[in-house]
């Protein structure tokens, strides 16, 4: 069996030769040998597949007109109860709803989605906000 050198290698891939040393160390080049501190690389070995390069994909549905879409995401969020951020803001926050107030929040959640009269929502889960954040300023003290 005929082995070439890394610098051979090389050419003959078009690969970098410290790319060719890192693949044999790797094992991933079939048949190839350390010599002391050089590498027999066999002669018809196969030059191993780069995983770091991109394989050719294929996407379906990219050429799709996406206007439609973001239209209609505009007239949704036209219709949010808070913004994003007062939205993200609510969510590292624990609500409390008692027991007692519960048919009074789903009223008037019914009335904001009813009549799009968000107000006593907004006003009633900013009252529980206040109130849960006393509670859990009362632990702290």
């Amino acid at each position: 069996m005929s082995y070439i050198s890394i610098k051979e290698a090389s050419e003959k891939w078009g690969i970098s030769d410290s790319r060719i040393r890192l693949l044999c160390r790797e094992g991933r080049i079939e048949g190839a040998i350390k010599i002391g501190r050089n590498w027999a690389i066999p002669f018809d070995a196969v030059k191993p597949i780069d995983g770091r390069e991109a394989i050719n994909k294929e996407y379906l549905g990219l050429e799709y007109d996406f206007t439609i879409i973001d239209f209609l995401k505009e007239k949704i969020d036209e219709h949010r109860l808070f913004s994003k951020r007062l939205a993200g803001s609510l969510h590292e926050k624990l609500l409390i709803i008692k027991n007692k107030d519960r048919a009074r929040y789903y009223e008037v959640l019914d009335i904001a989605h009813t009549t799009m009269n968000y107000e006593p929502f907004i006003k009633l889960v900013t009252e529980y906000l206040m109130e849960s954040e006393r509670l859990w300023l009362s632990v702290l003290d």
